[in-house]
């Protein structure tokens, strides 16, 4: 079983759509780090676990400005074996690739709910997301209803 961790941008949308449940709905359990637990700022469910990373991110990463939880969240994924990461911030998911991280966004969860047949559609949850302020562009809401066969 692969370990979901998810940096804060995509807990704080899906909660703020209304939707943080599909996370669990989808993966059944989602890590995370104490520094996105703070980031959070409300109570978590039962099934998000706070793990803490031991190292920080690799120093060759360490110039770029990612934030906080970002980084503790990439360097969690560096740490632990088979995981995917839940990471919307553009210069994190570069590092990930770098990193030869497993990643994801918010809108690939949806894409992944959609696939396991928990949304019937992406449509709505995309509008949701972007009225709980969620930014990404055409580019990526285009690719996001191409992977989930709405185009």
């Amino acid at each position: 079983m692969r370990t979901i961790i998810s940096d804060s941008s995509c807990l704080i949308s899906l909660y703020n759509a209304g939707d943080l449940e599909l996370l669990q709905q989808v993966f059944g359990e989602v890590t995370i780090t104490p520094i996105i637990a703070i980031e959070y700022r409300l109570p978590l469910p039962l099934w998000i676990n706070v793990v803490a990373n031991t190292t920080p991110i690799p120093a060759s990463f360490q110039g770029i400005d990612l934030d906080p939880g970002e980084a503790s969240a990439i360097s969690l994924a560096c740490e632990l074996d088979n995981t995917i990461l839940i990471i919307d911030d553009l210069k994190g998911r570069r590092v990930a690739e770098l990193l030869s991280l497993d990643f994801m966004g918010t809108l690939g969860v949806a894409v992944e709910a959609k696939r396991l047949g928990v949304l019937s559609s992406i449509r709505p949850l995309i509008e949701r997301l972007r009225l709980a302020g969620l930014r990404f562009s055409d580019t990526v809401d285009l690719r996001a209803l191409a992977q989930a066969n709405e185009l």
